[in-house]
């Protein structure tokens, strides 16, 4: 994994949430660099999982919930496979988007305090 590309998507991620917005998968890999790689769509998940885990690790909320599909408006099914399987901060039940809401809030309430 790239140290440096993994900085420029959590520090895209860091400026999103401080501002209270969302941002596509799109162009957070096109903001970090990652877009220059063929295979970017499966690299991004590969980084947001691992800047999910070291924010769950420090005590911090899933800030990769301001990543979201385009056609949706949405995160995409790694973000709860990720939630449910690597940071454990969801158990699978209940509904999927308020979970993710709560979690939004969480990390909108956590960095636009900072």
């Amino acid at each position: 994994m790239n140290e440096k590309i993994l900085n420029r998507i959590f520090n895209e991620l860091v400026n999103v949430s401080k501002n209270r917005g969302t941002i596509t998968y799109n162009i957070l890999a096109k903001r970090s660099g990652l877009d220059s790689y063929a295979n970017w769509r499966f690299l991004i998940w590969e980084y947001l999982d691992e800047i999910n885990r070291r924010e769950v690790e420090e005590g911090r909320p899933m800030i990769t919930a301001v990543a979201v599909r385009e056609d949706s408006g949405i995160p995409g099914d790694g973000f709860w496979d990720c939630a449910y399987y690597t940071c454990k901060v969801w158990d699978g039940n209940g509904s999927k988007e308020k979970f993710w809401r709560n979690e939004l809030d969480r990390v909108w309430h956590y960095w636009g305090n900072k």
